[in-house]
C-alpha cells in the first residue's frame, strides 16, 4: 500500500485504487475506471518489493491512461463489427500500443530496462493463460506482446518521454482542419443527375426521351 500510494502520487492520480489478490494464478490487470482495480494474482504474496513497484508502476499508467475505458469500447466496436478483418487489426494494434506506452512510462519511473525486462519474463511464465484471449481486463504479461516489448525496453535510443501538451494540442488543432473541409465537401454532394437524351439498342431501334407526363414508362430510366 505504501508503494501504491508512492506511483501514485508520482502519477497524479486522486482516485481511489482497490488492491485485489484474487484466487487466479494467471491474472494480473486493471479493471474499472471510477473506483480502479488492479487485479493480482494469488502468488503475488512471495513477489519481492522490487517487483510490486514494477508491477503497480505499469498498472498505474494502465488507469492513468484511461486504458480499460478505451479497450473495453474498442472490443465492443469489434464484437459488432466482427466481419471486418480491420476492426481485428485495430483493436490489436491498439493494445500493443497501449502496453509499450506504459512500458515507456516504467521506464520513465526509473526501472532500469534489463531488470524490468525479466520481471516481465518472469511473470508471464507464472500468469500463463490457457484458452480466450479476450478479457474484461487489461492483462500485463500478454505472451503475443512480449517479444516486441523486451526488444523496446531494451533498445536505448527511442525517446520515451510523452508528447507535450502543446504538442498534443497542435496535432488536434491540425487534424480538426483536415477533417472540417472534407465533412463539408462531403456534405454538400448530391447523387448523381439524371441524364436525358436517346437509347439505342443493338438492333438499331430508337427509344426517343420523353416526359414522365406522356405517361411513358420508359422516361423514368436514369443512366
Amino acid at each position: 500500500l505504501q508503494i501504491l500510494d508512492t506511483v501514485a502520487g508520482r502519477y497524479g492520480l486522486t482516485r481511489p485504487i482497490v488492491i485485489s489478490r484474487t484466487d487466479s494464478a494467471d491474472l494480473l490487470a486493471t479493471w474499472g475506471i471510477l473506483r480502479p482495480h488492479v487485479l493480482l494474482p494469488y502468488h503475488a504474496r512471495d513477489w519481492t518489493l522490487d517487483r510490486v513497484h514494477v508491477v503497480l508502476c505499469h498498472e498505474l499508467a494502465h488507469i492513468r491512461r484511461h486504458d480499460w475505458l478505451v479497450q473495453m469500447g474498442a472490443e465492443t466496436l469489434r464484437a459488432i463489427l466482427w466481419f471486418n478483418p480491420f476492426a481485428w487489426m485495430v483493436c490489436t494494434r491498439l493494445r500493443r500500443e497501449s502496453e509499450q506506452a506504459c512500458d515507456d512510462e516504467v521506464l520513465a519511473m526509473g526501472v532500469g530496462g534489463r531488470a524490468y525486462a525479466g520481471h516481465l519474463l518472469e511473470l508471464a511464465r507464472q500468469c500463463r493463460r490457457h484458452g480466450s484471449t479476450w478479457a474484461s481486463a487489461m492483462p500485463m504479461a500478454h505472451p503475443s506482446t512480449l517479444e516486441r516489448r523486451i526488444a523496446a525496453m531494451l533498445n536505448s535510443r527511442p525517446d520515451r518521454q510523452p508528447p507535450s501538451r502543446r504538442a498534443t494540442a497542435t496535432l488536434g488543432v491540425v487534424l480538426l482542419l483536415i477533417t472540417l473541409p472534407i465533412a463539408v465537401l462531403r456534405a454538400r454532394q448530391t447523387g448523381p443527375a439524371p441524364l436525358s437524351g436517346t437509347i439505342y439498342d443493338v438492333t438499331g431501334g430508337v427509344l426517343p426521351g420523353t416526359d414522365r407526363s406522356e405517361g411513358n414508362p420508359w422516361a423514368d430510366i436514369v443512366l
